[in-house]
């Protein structure tokens, strides 16, 4: 009994003995635990400050942290370097608004204050001076926290050196509002200051307009395009270089020069209206007188100007950029060289591109009509007949020649009206040979927008027309007016040569209008030369004018070729070119122009 009582109390002691043991071991291992775990807290804590310097050092950013109670400012590491001062310094707000830019330091002062009290965040773009003198553009952000009676406690905020940033933004916007060649501004950069000046732009309106109100010039160098085919891009630029320097550095300091694009420049200036002409002349010449220094330039072009004013044209950017545009256009349209906007001006520009859309349906309508004017020899019988085009618009008005051939030539749509002429006279050579009537040789006249055109086929393009209708080049002969053969005469020439070749007889219309005659009759291979009627009409009582179309009919006999006299009207006339040699005439003394059943009836069925 005792025996089994002292084991029992043995292994009772046993028990507690291992019980006081796990005791002992448990907590040293709770004590090992959080021993363990306080150092990865600290471990953790150091690598995330750690970590929070390396993050501020690599994107330029600093924190800080303001008491309002105590006015106690705390500034990170990074907070110091973005500002400049040294991380042993005690910051504080004073010293914070010493480090921003004099200029910046009321706003961002005013904008913080204005955030504390309003509890809106704060986020701001200034600059800020360094110790150094460094200048530098930094991001700033912060919020603030308040007590229950709505008092500030606390703003935790960040600040970013986001200089590099700004500067390239900066670069972007110049780049934006800048033409890269010249420097100078551009049209965006235009309207932005139209838009300031006219008071109608998110921009500051501060700056009041003159008196003289705002005129805008927008200029052209005609033949532009010239230089660059013939002296290469590079000579072209430096071209635009030098007029571009030259007027930013003669006009006054109020005058804006702006590059629209390719050779078109602005300049927007206060003028008075009715001093706009003055100035337009004085731009002209101070473009003129642009030094040629840079190698390679071989001449100023000519400048054409357009011209708009505010307020007198209105109030708009846009539309004042616009007015000046279409004036510029008018300018050159109608080779003045200026043009100031009216409203007649766009009226006449809607009138032409009214007329434009109505030529563009003239031949599916069927609007067109020929006509025919005959040429006679010296006994008064039939050589031919001048093919004379005649359009009745939409409207059912007869429109001139005048004004729809130079608008056909302008739009293009000259060679698909050449071609309607070329087959529908085709059309009347076959019917008039079913009616078993004489054709007579057709005159057509040609555009020098075809004609002049170098390795265009033209002569090839013709004759199969002509083969469509069984019809031979000698039955036609082609006219093209001196003037316009002069305005490309070599590419003309050549052209003409192979037209010669192919067949056609060819004449020159209007001689005596060009500049150039004696080289246009020595180049073109005409078989005909077309006296205009402006020398006829002036011969009676006009010795001068006699005695040039004398001459003229002399020379064009000497070269082997007709003269005929254009523009016939009396008998007076006719008896004098007669007496001068004259070889053929067209007027309306022999007949106004015809029909085609009426030129028959008069022409063909009486002649043998």
């Amino acid at each position: 009994m005792q025996g089994d009582r002292f084991l029992a109390q043995r292994q009772a002691a046993a028990q507690a003995v291992r019980l006081h043991q796990f005791s002992v071991d448990y907590l040293q291992f709770l004590h090992r635990f959080a021993l363990s775990m306080q150092i990865k807290r600290e471990s953790l804590t150091d690598r995330l400050k750690q970590l929070l310097i390396e993050a501020e050092q690599l994107g330029m950013m600093g924190s800080w942290e303001l008491i309002h109670a105590t006015g106690e400012l705390l500034w990170s590491a990074g907070t110091h370097r973005v500002f400049g001062t040294s991380p042993t310094r005690t910051p504080d707000y004073d010293l914070f608004l010493c480090c921003v830019h004099p200029e910046d330091r009321q706003r961002v002062d005013q904008a913080y204050q204005d955030a504390v009290r309003t509890g809106q965040p704060y986020d701001m773009r200034h600059r800020v001076l360094c110790a150094d003198g460094t200048e530098k553009v930094i991001q700033a952000r912060s919020t603030t926290s308040y007590d229950d009676d709505g008092a500030p406690v606390r703003s935790l905020g960040i600040v970013q050196d986001i200089t590099k940033l700004a500067t390239i933004e900066a670069e972007l916007a110049r780049l934006a509002y800048h033409d890269p060649l010249t420097g100078l501004p551009n049209r965006q950069a235009v309207v932005r200051e139209l838009a300031r000046q006219c008071g109608d732009g998110p921009i500051d309106h501060s700056a009041a307009v003159s008196d003289d109100g705002l005129a805008l010039f927008n200029l052209d160098l005609d033949g532009f395009q010239a230089i660059n085919d013939s002296f290469g891009n590079a000579v072209g630029d430096q071209l635009l270089l030098a007029i571009a320097t030259h007027l930013r550095d003669q006009l006054p300091p109020e005058a804006m020069v702006v590059r629209l694009e390719s050779d078109e420049f602005l300049v927007l200036m206060p003028v008075a209206l009715q001093q706009l002409s003055a100035a337009c002349d004085s731009l002209k010449n101070l473009i003129a007188t642009c030094p040629l220094d840079k190698a390679g330039i071989p001449f100023i072009p000519p400048v054409s100007i357009g011209v708009s004013h505010y307020p007198t044209h209105g109030d708009d950017p846009l539309v004042l950029l616009q007015s000046a545009n279409t004036a510029l256009m008018e300018a050159k349209r109608a080779r003045q060289g200026r043009c100031i906007y009216s409203t007649t001006i766009s009226q006449r520009i809607h009138q032409r591109v009214s007329l434009e859309s109505d030529l563009q349906q003239a031949i599916k309508r069927d609007d067109f009509h020929l006509v025919f004017q005959a040429q006679v020899d010296r006994d008064g019988a039939l050589l031919g007949a001048e093919v004379l085009l005649r359009w009745r618009n939409s409207l059912g008005h007869l429109v001139p020649p005048s004004v729809f051939i130079p608008l056909a030539e302008q739009s293009g749509l000259i060679h698909s009206i050449t071609d309607w002429v070329l087959d529908q006279a085709c059309r009347q050579c076959e019917r008039w040979r079913q009616d078993g009537l004489p054709v007579p040789r057709l005159a057509i006249n040609l555009s020098a927008a075809q004609f002049g055109v170098a390795e265009s086929n033209f002569d090839r393009h013709l004759l199969s027309i002509l083969q469509r209708h069984g019809l031979e080049p000698e039955a036609f002969e082609l006219e093209i007016t001196e003037t316009a053969l002069l305005k490309q005469l070599d590419v003309c020439c050549a052209q003409a040569q192979s037209l010669a070749a192919a067949g056609f007889r060819l004449a020159l219309d209007d001689f005596g209008t060009g500049y150039g005659s004696l080289v246009s009759l020595r180049m073109f291979p005409a078989r005909t030369i077309k006296i205009d009627g402006s020398f006829v009409q002036r011969m009676h009582g006009n010795l001068v004018d006699l005695s040039i179309v004398r001459r003229t009919i002399q020379l064009i006999h000497d070269l082997g070729m007709m003269a005929l006299a254009e523009g016939v009207e009396t008998k007076q006339q006719q008896q004098a070119l007669l007496s001068l040699g004259c070889d053929a005439f067209q007027g309306y003394l022999f007949h106004r122009p015809m029909t085609a059943d009426a030129f028959a009836n008069h022409w063909l069925l009486s002649s043998p």
